[in-house]
């Protein structure tokens, strides 16, 4: 049985929900109106060119370690919510029950960085008139909507803050992710298309939980330290072809989310054998293969010509030193006659005298036909800063 302190501090709480709940229900609004822009600060990157081979990429001078060459790391773990009995959850739920409202995803936390921990959570708008669910933080008798501001709080006929899903997905996370001391608010959700979404909010220490960046990617949304340096960077991911997905990694740059450059990677859990069916599957599959350590599905990538000049065993000697390659996203290619000339950045990290080195280049290649199958006629790789 709850004692008379729980009891009393519960009653506030539905005391409080059914206030705002009924503040809510009284709002119209269209589904359209509730459904923000996906935003993607997203830069193409200029046209790169150099020389070289993979024998003598281990000899060029390497780059100091930094964002170039970092591994994906796995994502940071998911902060687990304070539990609640039973009879807490029913009590809480109760009223906003009442009026429609159905809150879910709840978990008590320090949002705004004052020791004192908010009621966090998210609501089904579907009972309100709305699709998908919205964000709350219950901050003692106030209540802020995830994405809406104080004046839009006070205003009528005004929307439920962010729209953060389009299904009822519950994965909320709370951690400082851009380095001021103060943590933000990470909620995850799907749209009706299955594309996964992150929403970013923070407390502006005023008035409202301010939205600092969205981001879609239809193969997943990670959150992972590439630098190592406690700032973690978002990774949208998007699916190209069977077994190959683009990485779009974004980071913060002390006033927002920056697009910082794309990479190619493998599906998750994928194993079978890559596409080669037109230039860019041939190239990008290259370079997944050696990742991979699938050697002979990459030398048979190249060309007669270039295989002539490299036997196989000078092949794997020289590209198993690598420990891994990352290709960046490829610029549209130029003609020339019957083949076509690709540029992009590559990142490689190769361990040389026990020291573990991280390499960028600069690279063109020249992709073709030869018997009816796309090959790799030429690599040419210059190291940044030679």
């Amino acid at each position: 049985m709850m004692s008379n302190h729980s009891t009393h501090r519960w009653l506030t709480c539905i005391a409080v929900m059914l206030m705002l709940a009924d503040l809510l229900a009284g709002c119209q609004l269209s589904p359209s109106e509730l459904i923000p822009s996906l935003a993607r600060s997203l830069e193409s990157g200029a046209p790169l060119a150099g020389a070289g081979t993979i024998a003598e990429q281990l000899q060029a001078t390497p780059e100091q370690p930094g964002a170039a060459g970092e591994r994906i790391l796995s994502p940071q773990a998911v902060p687990t919510p304070a539990p609640m009995s039973a009879q807490e959850l029913n009590a809480f739920l109760s009223g906003p029950r009442a009026f429609g409202v159905e809150p879910f995803c709840l978990q008590l936390v320090d949002t705004d960085g004052d020791g004192e921990r908010e009621w966090l959570g998210l609501f089904e708008l579907v009972p309100l008139g709305g699709t998908g669910a919205a964000g709350f933080v219950l901050d003692g008798d106030q209540m802020y909507l995830l994405g809406k501001s104080a004046d839009a709080h006070a205003a009528e006929g005004q929307d439920f803050g962010t729209l953060l899903s389009e299904a009822p997905v519950c994965q909320v996370q709370v951690q400082d992710v851009t380095g001021d001391g103060l943590v933000e608010i990470l909620v995850r959700g799907l749209s009706q298309a299955g594309q996964h979404q992150l929403s970013i909010f923070s407390w502006n220490r005023n008035d409202a939980y301010a939205l600092l960046a969205s981001f879609g990617g239809d193969a997943g949304v990670e959150v992972m330290d590439l630098e190592q340096d406690g700032l973690p960077e978002i990774v949208t991911i998007q699916a190209l072809w069977d077994g190959v997905v683009l990485r779009e990694i974004s980071r913060w740059d002390g006033m927002a989310y920056r697009f910082d450059r794309s990479v190619y990677g493998l599906a998750a859990e994928f194993a079978g054998s890559l596409p080669a069916n037109g230039p860019e599957q041939a190239l990008v599959s290259y370079y997944l293969n050696l990742s991979r350590r699938d050697f002979q599905a990459a030398y048979d990538t190249l060309s007669t010509e270039m295989r002539s000049r490299q036997d196989y065993k000078a092949f794997l000697l020289s590209a198993a030193g690598v420990r891994d390659f990352w290709l960046g996203e490829l610029s549209p290619p130029a003609q020339e006659g019957d083949v076509l000339l690709f540029q992009a950045l590559l990142w490689m990290e190769a361990v040389e005298n026990g020291r573990l080195i991280r390499r960028a280049y600069r690279g063109e290649w020249r992709v073709g036909q030869e018997q009816g199958a796309w090959k790799i006629f030429s690599i040419s790789l210059h190291a940044f800063g030679s």
